[in-house]
């Protein structure tokens, strides 16, 4: 199998069951913008991918074009903040949406050959001596 780029990852995953299965769950207060269910369990999947704090998720959101291309975010839309992003995930893992959902997609990727960022590699065994925001591609 080719190696695929980080942008081409998205291509492989069933993301419309994974959205229906996230419909419910929001992150937002009553006084703030609703962000995408979708689009914040993506921002999770980067953050474990490449072992990013809360406030390092966010600033990689707010500036890495690839980052922004799996979540669905353009340049010219705001990115969700490191409170938000913290509140949601705290919503998916108090119902075990996380813990069910996360290693779905990892093993989804795994069975297809990739394995994305350093965190998922060592977890895997397959690598100590890669970069932080490789992508690797295991024939």
């Amino acid at each position: 199998m080719p190696c695929k780029k980080r942008d081409e990852v998205h291509e492989l995953i069933d993301w419309a069951r994974l959205e229906k299965l996230l419909s419910g769950v929001h992150a937002n207060r009553t006084d703030e913008k609703a962000w995408p269910p979708l689009m914040m369990f993506k921002a999770l999947l980067l953050q474990s991918w490449y072992r990013l704090s809360d406030p390092g998720l966010e600033k990689q959101l707010a500036r890495d074009l690839l980052f922004r291309r799996l979540i669905g975010r353009d340049l010219s839309e705001s990115v969700a903040d490191q409170s938000t992003l913290w509140r949601f995930r705290q919503k998916l893992e108090g119902g075990s949406l996380l813990k069910r959902l996360r290693p779905e997609v990892n093993e989804k990727l795994a069975g297809q050959g990739v394995y994305m960022g350093m965190a998922q590699a060592r977890y895997l065994g397959i690598s100590r001596n890669r970069t932080r925001f490789d992508l690797m591609c295991v024939a």
